[in-house]
């Protein structure tokens, strides 16, 4: 122990003395710890984070796969044959994320997020209330008092952290809602729930009204299944339970649940959704970045090492064995180590802060991301893996055997050869590491390029969205709902701010959709597997001409589109396409296949085709419906003109409070933030990449540039006598400025070909750019050749600066 404080000390001396190279290396080396612990930061908690709820690995979302696709939502009667039927379940609840209007006291109506549960949803779960209870099925009557659970950010915001609050009534979508509880801050599933109501029914009410039996539908699919496993229940046994009755239900309801199949994905995987692989792409990035650091510290402490080697030397002659010298070089290492930690401990802080500001709103649980316990155990512990993988290799070329004869004058420089050519070696790594960090970010900066330049079939700039969802108490009917907008259009139209307005649901990539499955007219009824599925959405006349999206053929919704006329429906030009090739599908008929409501629905117009789902997907088949015949109370109204988001929100407020006053007009934006928002994930992975890219190319460059220096610096009396010879200053400079190229040749050589090994792993994040593009390849390659330049240029230029008789002197 004394040994190790005596070799501290010295080390802080020698660091202390030579500021320049201490803060050159602790600063390369906190650039790569915070960025790698900002980076983990977000990993953490998005993956591996334990979830609130206990025993995450018996919690299942329960799945529905369909000839087309697996798909999440449940239709009521399916559900209520799994919830009888099924014995892998010690809990099963359904529930529906939803739009809650709430309004206490004096103060405004507000609307949050929340989520339609049955009553047995905390107990799938098995999170206690923080303030109060939550509802229980084995407690509770769905048909009795209505019961609300708060989420802890909406009892602090809204009511202060009252705890009286429970025991309390407040109203929720119109009616009155008993409070029995808070829950604990971290809760907020599904998505970010604020408030949870327990259902009528042991399923969610729709969002739309279904006829007949809702406990009896299998074709309106709207809500979505959770469970928990029982004791010794695995998820195969679960999985092989849910297709037996799957199968069940195929043979006893063919019309609808042919090829239909229930499974089951564990629920932290549905609330990660996506988010997996682009984040092992960021922590791979960082990885690199921190690699480059420590190959270019080693490198500096090879160059420092080098220099000391007489004073090394001089401590093995004084009885130093190699061990000892090899711990104190090491212990200085480990100071540079924990300073570059604690330096990149700050520096996460602030890259935190900063990438939280530019993350998407749906990044999950980005309201869960910070520092903690675990993220700064992680970085101090990178502090000193990375100083242990710096300075180990310089550790042992500077301790190596042989080091006497270096007392002897003129031998420095054949060792210091040797520390010359590995430090080549980490240069090279440096820019390989670097061509594979540019590759990456140049395909992902191409990907945003072109999403960026997609035609989404509407217009995008110029156009204010307004989310109106409206109570299913107070507008419980399609005919209200659809009389509701239809007014409310009427005022808005009516304003010369407001002139060009419609309704829509589903907004273009809002995430929401709908779809069917088409009977045409004459040809043969098959079943829903056999039938061409298409979206569905409901518009009002104008849609169409506010969002810019062309009519090819027929004519658009309008006034006479109306309850009790005859059904009719615009169609997408891929609609038209696949249901009638070759044909004109103006005035052609269909209908969803249903028994009970067989009414034809006539096609009278086709319209151009649109990006709904995601700006890098195919336009699909789609159906447009008016919302005086069919609307949903969760439309959307888009207002085109000068009038900027403000105006509009006061506008509609306006019309809105003359129709209905309680109810809430929020989150109006432009439509041209929601579409950027919808490549909120690729543009935050290629301005990450390209910032992790730039800093490898920097300290690449930092590399070449110190090599060179390092070079002309151990070889000034062999320029000086070429140039006393007669070699022109030129030469020599071409001569350096060359071996600068040549490192980067040999690093670019390397890079390329793992590159395109590597480039493959992220082609699912790419967008029409392929992983091997040769225009991303090519610009890099001249990227770090321009680099290489650049960095060889200074130590060029110090070879003019040598004299040649000061140089033969000096040795």
């Amino acid at each position: 122990m004394t040994g190790f404080l005596f070799d501290l000390r010295y080390a802080l001396r020698l660091l202390g003395r030579n500021r320049g190279f201490a803060t050159m290396a602790v600063l390369t080396l906190a650039l790569g710890v915070g960025a790698n612990s900002a980076i983990f930061a977000v990993v953490h908690a998005v993956l591996f984070r334990a979830p609130v709820y206990p025993d995450p690995g018996q919690v299942v979302a329960v799945t529905r796969a369909t000839p087309q696709s697996q798909v999440d939502n449940h239709a009521a009667a399916d559900y209520m044959d799994i919830r009888r039927d099924s014995r892998s379940f010690s809990a099963l609840a359904a529930y529906r994320q939803d739009v809650l209007d709430l309004s206490s006291g004096n103060a405004d109506p507000e609307r949050l997020a929340g989520a339609q549960v049955s009553a047995s949803f905390f107990d799938v779960f098995e999170v206690p209330a923080f303030v109060g209870r939550t509802f229980s099925e084995r407690r509770d009557d769905p048909r009795g008092e209505r019961l609300v659970v708060l989420g802890h950010g909406l009892w602090l915001r809204r009511f202060g952290g009252d705890r009286s609050m429970v025991g309390k009534t407040i109203r929720v979508n119109r009616e009155p809602f008993t409070v029995v509880g808070v829950m604990p801050p971290a809760f907020q599933l599904p998505g970010d729930a604020e408030a949870w109501i327990m259902a009528r029914d042991p399923v969610p009410s729709p969002p739309l009204s279904v006829e007949g039996d809702l406990l009896g539908n299998r074709q309106v699919h709207y809500f979505n299944a959770v469970g928990r496993l029982r004791a010794g229940v695995s998820v195969e046994q679960a999985r092989a339970d849910l297709a037996s009755i799957a199968a069940v239900l195929a043979s006893r309801y063919p019309q609808t649940n042919e090829g239909q199949g229930f499974g089951t994905v564990p629920f932290r995987e549905i609330t990660i959704g996506d988010a997996r692989a682009g984040l092992f792409i960021l922590l791979a990035a960082v990885g690199f970045v921190l690699l480059i650091a420590c190959a270019n510290i080693a490198s500096l402490m090879l160059a420092r090492a080098t220099g000391r080697r007489q004073e090394l030397a001089m401590r093995a002659a004084l009885g130093a064995g190699r061990p000892r010298l090899v711990r104190q070089l090491f212990v200085e290492s480990l100071v540079i180590g924990v300073a570059g930690g604690t330096l990149g401990l700050l520096l996460a802080f602030w890259g935190l802060d900063l990438l939280l500001a530019i993350a998407p709103r749906n990044l999950p649980t980005a309201g869960g991301i910070r520092l903690d316990v675990t993220v700064t155990l992680f970085t101090l512990a990178l502090g000193a893996g990375a100083a242990l993988l710096f300075g180990v290799l310089p550790a042992l070329q500077a301790s190596r055997a042989g080091l006497t004869p270096a007392l002897r004058s003129g031998e420095v420089r054949v060792a210091g050869r040797g520390s010359g050519r590995v430090m080549s070696a980490l240069v090279v790594v440096e820019v390989a590491l670097g061509v594979v960090l540019t590759v990456g970010a140049g395909l992902m900066v191409n990907t945003l390029v072109r999403l960026q330049a997609v035609n989404p079939g509407y217009l995008v700039d110029g156009i204010v969205r307004v989310p109106l969802p409206v109570p299913a108490t107070r507008y419980g009917t399609s005919e209200q709902q659809g009389e509701f907008y239809t007014q409310l259009l009427e005022r808005l139209q009516a304003n010369p701010a407001t002139r060009l307005s419609a309704a829509v649901f589903p907004l273009p990539l809002s995430g929401a959709g709908a779809s069917g499955g088409l009977q045409i007219e004459g040809r043969p009824q098959v079943t829903d597997r056999e039938r061409p599925v298409a979206a569905i959405a409901w518009v009002s006349p104008g849609y169409f001409k506010v969002m810019g999206i062309p009519l090819r053929r027929g004519r658009d919704i309008d006034t006479r589109d109306v309850r009790h006329m005859p059904l009719v429906a615009l169609i997408s030009e891929t609609a038209a396409t696949r249901l009638w090739p070759g044909e004109d599908a103006v005035g052609k008929r269909f209908n969803f296949g249903d028994p009970a409501d067989p009414s034809w629905i006539t096609v009278v117009g086709v319209v151009g085709d649109v990006r709904h789902e995601a700006l890098a997907s195919t336009p699909q088949p789609h159906v447009y419906f008016p919302i005086r015949q069919s609307a949903l109370p969760l439309m959307t109204l888009v207002v085109r003109g000068e009038a900027g988001a403000g105006a509009v929100a006061s506008a509609v407020r306006a019309a809105v409070r003359q129709l209905d006053p309680d109810l809430p007009v929020s989150d109006v934006g432009t439509f041209s933030d929601f579409v950027a928002e919808s490549i909120g994930e690729p543009r935050l992975r290629a301005m990450l990449l390209s910032g992790f890219a730039a800093a490898a190319l920097l300290l690449a460059a930092v590399g070449v540039y110190g090599l060179l220096s390092y070079s002309v610096a151990q070889r000034t009396r062999e320029i000086g006598i070429r140039l006393a010879l007669g070699a022109r200053p030129g030469q020599v400079v071409r001569a350096v400025v060359a071996d600068g190229m040549k490192l980067a040749a040999v690093g670019v050589a390397i890079g390329v070909p793992a590159a395109l090994g590597l480039s493959r792993l992220i082609s699912a994040q790419l967008f029409d750019v392929g992983a091997s593009d040769p225009t991303t390849f090519a610009g890099v390659t001249l990227l770090l050749a321009a680099v290489a330049l650049a960095a060889s240029a200074g130590p060029a230029r110090r070879v003019l600066s040598i004299d040649p008789a000061t140089a033969l002197r000096t040795e």
